[in-house]
């Protein structure tokens, strides 16, 4: 992905590993439109970037600090920026027992998808910081004196001498897609937390994470529902238009649910022009996506544009694995194809998603808690991407200990309510370490845009009442206001539009097949038909476990061919997350993919 990557010696001999940092930079110019610049270049670190022309990232050369910036801090000019970032340098460099809680409430009110990187000239101290909901993940590896930090992964793979996998990592990733808190798949990497501060002063290395986000507490539960939704479309329309491109095309990625009509009529309520553009992959025929699309467009009179889309070839497959290393996976391919041909027709783009709407406006669950121990058993059954049961077979882990770092991550969580605990799952887990690292895919095509992150609408909505949210009956207040046709146009989902007096009940309805049927079942009834023998997927992963030693050294060989001469008794799911698992331990280990063997074949 691009972004900003930093290579640093606590001694100060990072010369053995400057020549090692240029070919890791080569790995990541993924396009024939990305370059690579050295930033910063001294004895203890360098600082560099990959990047592609319309990708923000801003260097400032302040008095007293260097400062780098990635990603948007929205309604900055380019006048107010510089004095921002001189603001919170000072703030940064400040005696730390005072300067705390200014930072803290600085994070809250930074409207922003960013990490900035400080050099403080005459110390050579450096402080790295994100924003407060973590919206562009990267990643960090240290042990000894040597500290790297990235926004990609595959850049820290490159600089180091050899990796070795972690085995929980791959468990995680297996069971949900998605390794839990700091894991990554590769033991020493972790991915940073959002509001993570970095600290580099001389030979002292420290982070910190200066706030988490405590979901008991519903500071708007006095407010009336129709009061809540109001103050919600103010912030959102605010969020659209903050966001929104001067010098680029806006493109709303518009299907037939809530979220992305949210956007589209905040952005048409803003008077900000973009266009609506719907796909239909190769094998969904049947979905309503494009017809429910074009209805909204036809009421609303917005530009839009439906994309049929081919079947993804390798070349697509091995491009996801490589801008994602494994983190996005492999089923998702076809998406490659679509923002291919968004760049080929719009050029530069700010590519706005609905992201968001769906973890913070709606209810998360109907069930309530008796212990800690029934919080884990149901994240465990409702978000399986594969049974747990596959997943020890396949790692050599057991249960109880794949349960047991669950259970570790939700006891540290800081609700005290379990059903808020849940929440707070779907938050830190599932939304910023799968969601997140889907909408960071998109930014290696465009900048992608999410208004519902913004971080004060998304503390505003995250302080709203539980009971405001069941029925989406706040969901549906804030659409009425925010524009009212949204909601007399049905939904993919339920085949209702949200005014509807059934819409409230198909929500409960859908929510409790959510929370009680196992989401591995939910994908094998869903998907059309599972991978026989003859796909290139199950040809694919059996080339690879009959080669690569480091696939068979980290799962279970036996279990992998059992899997491969049975595909067509696992969900398209199952196999997809197991072949990305796969495939990455393949490149990484070995530095090249059997993928390569079908770039020009179909994976269907």
């Amino acid at each position: 992905m691009p972004g900003m990557s930093l290579a640093c010696n606590l001694d100060g001999q990072l010369g053995r590993r400057r020549g090692k940092m240029d070919e890791a930079l080569d790995a990541l110019l993924h396009n024939r439109d990305y370059y690579k610049r050295t930033l910063i270049d001294c004895e203890q670190f360098a600082l560099a970037c990959t990047t592609y022309p319309s990708y923000p990232l801003l260097v400032l050369n302040l008095p007293e600090f260097t400062v780098v910036v990635e990603g948007k801090l929205y309604g900055l000019t380019d006048t107010d920026l510089p004095k921002q970032m001189e603001r919170l340098a000072g703030i940064l460099f400040e005696e730390r027992a005072r300067n705390d809680g200014r930072l803290v409430a600085w994070l809250l009110s930074a409207d922003g998808d960013f990490i900035i990187f400080f050099l403080r000239k005459k110390t050579n101290e450096i402080i790295v910081l994100n924003d407060a909901i973590g919206r562009l993940p990267w990643y960090c590896y240290r042990v000894g004196e040597d500290v790297i930090l990235s926004r990609e992964m595959r850049f820290i793979v490159r600089m180091l001498e050899e990796i070795q996998f972690d085995r929980m990592g791959i468990a995680q990733s297996l069971l949900f897609g998605y390794p839990l808190g700091n894991r990554t798949l590769i033991e020493n990497v972790q991915r940073l937390t959002p509001a993570t501060l970095v600290r580099i002063s001389g030979s002292t290395y420290e982070t910190s994470a200066l706030h988490t986000f405590n979901f008991d507490f519903k500071e708007h539960r006095q407010r009336t529902v129709e009061d809540n939704a109001s103050e919600l479309v103010r912030l959102f329309r605010e969020s659209c238009r903050q966001r929104a491109s001067q010098v680029s095309t806006n493109v709303v990625s518009l299907s037939g649910g809530l979220d992305s009509r949210a956007v589209a009529a905040g952005l048409y309520e803003e008077r900000v022009p973009f266009i609506g553009i719907t796909f239909l992959e190769h094998d969904r025929t049947g979905s309503p996506d494009m017809t429910i699309a074009s209805q909204l467009a036809k009421l609303y009179h917005w530009d839009w544009e439906g994309y049929l889309l081919d079947s993804p070839r390798g070349r697509h497959v091995l491009q996801l694995l490589r801008i994602k290393n494994g983190l996005v996976h492999l089923g998702m391919s076809f998406i490659i194809l679509f923002f291919e041909r968004i760049k080929e027709k719009h050029g530069d783009v700010t590519y706005f998603t609905g992201d968001g709407g769906d973890k913070v406006l709606p209810s998360q669950t109907t069930r309530t808690f008796s212990n800690i121990e029934q919080v884990a058993d149901a994240i465990v059954k409702t978000h399986q991407m594969s049974p747990l049961e596959t997943v020890t077979e396949l790692t050599k882990l057991s249960e109880a200990e794949i349960k047991r770092e669950l259970l570790a991550h939700l006891a540290d969580y800081p609700e005290q309510d379990l059903r808020q605990k849940y929440v707070h799952f779907m938050i830190y887990e599932r939304a910023m370490k799968w969601l997140f690292e889907g909408e960071d895919r998109n930014r290696f095509y465009f900048w992608t845009a999410a208004p519902f992150y913004s971080v004060r609408f998304f503390v505003y909505a995250m302080n709203c009442p539980e009971s405001q949210k069941i029925r989406n009956l706040l969901y549906r207040r804030f659409l009425e206001q925010l524009s009212k046709p949204t909601t007399e146009v049905v939904t993919t989902d339920v085949r209702l539009p949200p005014n509807s007096f059934l819409y409230g009940a198909s929500q409960s309805a859908k929510l409790l097949l959510i929370d009680w049927l196992p989401r591995n079942l939910k994908a094998r009834l869903k998907r059309e038909s599972p991978y026989d023998s003859r796909s290139t997927i199950v040809k694919c992963l059996r080339e690879q476990v009959e080669t690569c030693a480091s696939v068979k050294a980290c799962l279970s060989s036996e279990s992998l061919k059992d899997l491969i001469e049975n595909s067509s008794g696992y969900s398209r799911n199952e196999l997809e997350y197991l072949f990305s698992i796969t495939s990455i331990i393949e490149d990484f280990s070995v530095g090249h993919s059997s993928i390569d063997h079908y770039l020009d074949t179909a994976f269907v």
